[in-house]
């Protein structure tokens, strides 16, 4: 994607180059920071979406090519529209970290047939791995989860040379077991104990 370098900083800068269809963005990751400006239809062509996880090849018009990472981006709360990117600079044979989106593949055995609820509570993971290694997402296979079953970090299988960084016991997903009839008046009979 071919970018420019731009020299001015400023809240009223940006605010021209987003009136012209730029939108001002600023390149981390070597000595200085780097300002650049980018076609916003350039940008929305090359991608759909945003996404963290994807490696970008930034064509610096006046300076020289780099392999980038999208760090952060920031939206108009009203519009919607991108008002700012900060892209990292990416060293080749070095290691990042990088949160990577996590995808259930299937519906749980406990959901399916034994009326469970399924709770997911990671819905990405931090990992270590080269850039040329980064997958787009990590998909986990879930449908052996049964009822009051728990999926830790620690049970995924990771592509080969991305190791995750989370604590290996943080949890994923679990399948709750529904409340019987009997639990739920159990209950409403222990409330009406108290209030009396």
């Amino acid at each position: 994607m071919s970018v420019d370098l731009r020299e001015k900083a400023g809240t009223g800068v940006s605010k021209k180059l987003r009136s012209a269809g730029i939108i001002p963005a600023v390149m981390y990751g070597g000595k200085e920071p780097v300002m650049l400006a980018v076609d916003k239809a350039v940008f929305q062509k090359n991608f759909k979406q945003i996404s963290e996880n994807v490696l970008i090849d930034l064509d610096i018009k006046g300076g020289k090519a780099k392999e980038v990472l999208i760090k952060e981006y920031q939206v108009d709360d009203v519009t919607g529209k991108l008002t700012h990117i900060d892209f990292y600079e990416i060293v080749r044979g070095k290691k990042v970290h990088i949160r990577i989106p996590i995808k259930l593949q299937g519906t749980p055995i406990g959901v399916r047939i034994n009326a469970g609820l399924l709770e997911h509570y990671a819905h990405e993971i931090q990992v270590e791995c080269l850039p040329r290694d980064i997958p787009e997402e990590i998909e986990i296979d879930v449908s052996e989860v049964d009822v009051n079953q728990v999926l830790h970090v620690s049970d995924i299988t990771f592509p080969e040379g991305v190791v995750p960084i989370e604590s290996p016991e943080t949890v994923v997903i679990i399948v709750a077991g529904a409340k019987s009839d009997t639990e739920e008046a159990t209950g409403e009979e222990v409330e009406a104990e108290e209030v009396e």
